[in-house]
């Protein structure tokens, strides 16, 4: 009776391949009153048994209108490879109808279908591309969708070069919306590679003040500045955390961050802490100050950048609490 433990053996079940009734299961699947991460549990585990008319016709039922999103996404997803004809008109009501994540998870399995009628539900979506009217939040998984296809589709080839010769093509809008915002606290918190946290204080909790502190950037800056921070840390720099070197006319070198700057004198903070104020009549040379933060295209994946910029955009201040709760209808 408990949800949470049914969920997880569901999962224990799925993970080993342990066969159930499938009446039993079929009902979960129907359950109305079951929260939907359990019902697409229990319809994954039927799948292990695609010839039996249970798994029909709880597919049936998860492809529901009124039926959860993680429900019908798994159901969608369990329509490849052999029902693909009828995933291409369950994408179209998708597309019509459901929400932003479906929508992109929808238009992810039309490549992956690789069929002429699939091609023929994302050729419109390729028109809209080119012709710069394509719904910002499907943009990147849309090109994603559109790339994987044009050698075998010229067509939808040659819209994704006239997006790319485009305005709009040109400035990595893509990666400017439709972002999972708990994907992205995760590649903030856990990337190893990005490691964010050791110059940046995110929550209220962890993190460091090396780097401009986060935790309200998204009250403060919109998407395209937060990408470009991310792409080229140096185009513009917070107050007080540029690296600075100093050269004074004794040939002395103070390097650091610019902590504050006036006519009268240069404050530089060094990496111990400790501030130096600098008289600008003792100073020969000052280079610009640039960013100790590496360019993160580098380092983390066109979906990373775009879900980093989707969490940040969301931190509005308020701490812990309020975290972004992880979705159970993300992208794949």
């Amino acid at each position: 009776t408990d949800p949470a433990l049914k969920t997880l053996a569901i999962e224990i079940m799925v993970a080993h391949a342990l066969r159930a009734a499938p009446a039993q299961i079929a009902a979960i699947v129907g359950e109305s009153r079951a929260s939907g991460e359990l019902r697409a549990q229990a319809l994954r585990l039927l799948a292990e048994r695609r010839g039996d008319p249970a798994f029909a016709q709880a597919l049936d039922t998860a492809l529901a209108a009124g039926a959860p999103a993680a429900l019908h996404r798994t159901a969608l997803s369990l329509l490849l490879p052999e029902r693909a004809d009828r995933l291409v008109k369950e994408a179209g009501t998708v597309l019509a109808s459901r929400t932003t994540p479906e929508k992109q998870h929808a238009i992810a399995l039309l490549a992956q279908a690789a069929t002429p009628a699939a091609d023929a539900v994302l050729a419109p979506l390729a028109e809209s591309l080119a012709a710069g009217k394509f719904e910002p939040a499907l943009k990147f998984v849309g090109i994603e969708a559109i790339r994987a296809r044009e050698a075998a589709n010229p067509g939808l080839g040659a819209k994704l070069k006239a997006y790319a010769l485009s305005a709009a093509g040109t400035a990595q809008s893509e990666l400017l919306a439709g972002g999972d915002v708990a994907r992205g606290r995760d590649v903030m918190a856990n990337h190893l590679n990005a490691n964010c946290t050791a110059c940046h204080s995110v929550e209220n909790a962890g993190g460091s003040e090396v780097g401009p502190n986060l935790r309200t950037i998204g009250s403060q800056r919109d998407a395209a500045y937060l990408l470009e921070s991310l792409l080229n840390p140096s185009a513009k720099i917070a107050t007080g955390y540029g690296l600075v070197n100093v050269t004074l006319k004794n040939k002395t070198e103070v390097t650091g961050t610019l902590a504050k700057e006036t006519p009268e004198a240069v404050t530089v903070r060094a990496f111990d802490g400790k501030q130096q104020v600098i008289p600008r009549a003792e100073i020969a040379s000052q280079t610009p100050p640039v960013s100790i933060m590496p360019p993160m295209a580098g380092i983390l994946q066109p979906r990373e950048l775009r879900d980093v910029v989707a969490y940040l955009a969301s931190l509005r201040g308020g701490g812990r609490g309020n975290r972004p709760a992880p979705k159970q209808d993300g992208e794949p």
